[in-house]
């Protein structure tokens, strides 16, 4: 910023004591006018004033992107800065707040005052979550469509606190999202992370915390859940077998969410008319899982279904039968078939290690868990999680429950 020639008002026109402290004293501003990025200060002395001039104002606005301040009415309009010097983006000026800026010679700098920096944002889950384009550091990524592929820009060094108040896939890249454990990560609500910028649009993973406290990947042993179920479904064999104490349909979900490529089975005890696969938490256990469109699974009758339709997939099941399933939470897909002579039988010439001809790709941002429907007298189905009671191998990339 060049200032005016010398005016009545210039500091060199004044007394020399006054002189002083124009330039050395912190000056009143007042509250900015104007609008959000481009803000308008009165201060008590004017603004042609030589030297580098410290004022305090409160901000009328909270800015939204790139900001200017103007201590003449709005004809000459400077960069507002960041403390470091670089362009504001949003989020670093909070209307009510009290704010000190000082003329670098160039540009005027924030030098004190409540930034972005403590204040919080929500953004909706999308194919890019801007956290760069917002200088708030606690960021809660509500309900939307994923998955998160990108996550905006913002200069190297800054850090976002993310908090997931939905389920969505964070996707890996080596190079723009460098996430936690070299892969796709299937968040769910409450689990949270914090990211750091690399620059140029990429992020580093530094944590991630699952909701329930335990680490990323991480599972108590699995087995059924013991209240994710509806009233009729009998548990027994350490809750890992399922039995319909009255012939109706029984259905439910096992107790943790599959958040790895991960490998299970289900040995048919007594098949009645049950089926078996996956369904997230918003698919009802007073239904069969499959009716809804949050469940996935495989029928008897060696169709598969999903939201109450079925169609011609696999070979047909029945009591003694064991199914393989492979599911997939980065890419969402979904492998089912049944195990012949201890070898997976994927249907459909499904393939789990090409990532090729999955039953299902499952939706979007839900989380989803091993489960059932079981229905008629006795039908009753016990799941293998474990690797000890595996009678296949997995296929690569894909391994056994704790």
């Amino acid at each position: 910023m060049t200032y005016p020639p010398a005016s009545k008002h210039r500091a060199g026109m004044m007394m020399p004591r006054q002189a002083h402290l124009v330039e050395t004293t912190m000056i009143w501003g007042g509250t900015s006018t104007g609008s959000a990025n481009a803000q308008v200060i009165a201060p008590e002395f004017p603004a042609d004033l030589k030297g580098h001039p410290t004022y305090v104002f409160i901000a009328g606005y909270s800015n939204s992107g790139a900001t200017t301040l103007s201590l003449d009415g709005g004809t000459t309009n400077t960069s507002l800065r960041k403390p470091d010097g670089t362009a504001m983006i949003g989020g670093e000026v909070v209307s009510g707040t009290a704010y000190t800026v000082v003329f670098d010679g160039t540009y005027w700098r924030l030098a004190g005052g409540a930034g972005g920096e403590d204040t919080a944002a929500s953004i909706a889950a999308a194919s890019t979550v801007n956290i760069g384009g917002t200088s708030a550091r606690a960021i809660t990524v509500t309900s939307g469509a994923g998955p998160i592929t990108a996550w905006g820009t913002a200069p190297a060094g800054a850090h976002r606190d993310i908090t997931f108040a939905a389920n969505v896939t964070l996707t890996y890249n080596a190079t723009s999202a460098i996430l936690t454990g070299g892969g796709d990560i299937n968040a769910t609500v409450g689990d949270t992370c914090r990211l750091e910028s690399l620059g140029s649009g990429n992020w580093k993973m530094l944590s991630f915390q699952r909701a329930n406290g335990s680490a990323l990947g991480a599972y108590t042993t699995q087995a059924l859940s013991t209240s994710d179920k509806s009233s009729n479904a009998t548990l027994s064999n350490s809750n890992r077998t399922v039995t319909t104490a009255d012939g109706s349909v029984a259905s439910g979900r096992a107790s943790n969410y599959i958040t790895t490529p991960t490998y299970w089975e289900a040995l048919i005890v007594t098949a009645g008319t049950s089926n078996v696969g996956v369904a997230g938490a918003l698919a009802p256990t007073s239904d069969y899982l499959t009716n809804s469109a949050y469940g996935w699974g495989y029928l008897s009758n060696g169709n598969k279904a999903t939201n109450g339709g079925a169609t011609s997939f696999g070979s047909s099941w029945t009591s003694g039968d064991r199914l393989c399933f492979a599911y997939h939470p980065g890419t969402r897909q979904l492998w089912m078939g049944k195990v012949v002579g201890g070898v997976p039988v994927w249907g459909a010439s499904g393939d789990p290690v090409a990532g090729t001809n999955p039953a299902y790709t499952t939706t979007s941002g839900t989380a989803v868990f091993p489960s059932y429907s079981v229905n008629g007298s006795g039908g009753s189905v016990t799941f293998s999680f474990a690797g000890g009671t595996l009678t296949a191998t997995p296929p690569a990339g894909f391994t056994a429950f704790n």
